[in-house]
């Protein structure tokens, strides 16, 4: 009612990024955890798996701590501008959000809400010119 929520942009971002975890949990996760799992020493007593798992999520915890210590570039601006959506980049960013979400199973929260606002500035830049 209030005009907070697009419904486009929600099929265009949300549909895809449920889809591909979906595909992710159920499709390639298994395939790179057996594939990763056979690079070890011992694939049954010390999987190498949750260890790259966990190394990949580290390393998008601390992309996006670094981006909230930051902050946004300019500031938040009180003034009405008229947004423009890329929607082929939007639909891309739900690809990625999706395939990070299932590929280390946080969602939502710190990890992709920062994903989201890099990429919707980065879009917003790109749609500019």
């Amino acid at each position: 009612k209030q005009g907070f929520v697009d419904i486009k942009t929600f099929f265009v971002f949300g549909v895809p990024a449920i889809i591909t975890v979906y595909f992710t949990r159920h499709n390639l996760v298994p395939f790179l955890s057996e594939k990763v799992n056979a690079l070890g020493s011992d694939p049954v007593n010390d999987p190498l798996w949750p260890t790259v798992v966990l190394g990949i999520f580290a390393t998008l915890m601390v992309l996006a701590s670094v981006s909230m210590i930051r902050g946004r570039k300019g500031g938040d601006s009180d003034e009405e501008q008229e947004l423009k959506f890329n929607y082929p980049l939007i639909l891309v960013e739900g690809i990625v959000v999706g395939v990070v979400t299932g590929l280390v199973g946080a969602g939502g929260t710190t990890m992709t809400s920062e994903f989201t606002k890099f990429m919707t500035e980065w879009i917003r830049s790109k749609s500019a010119n």
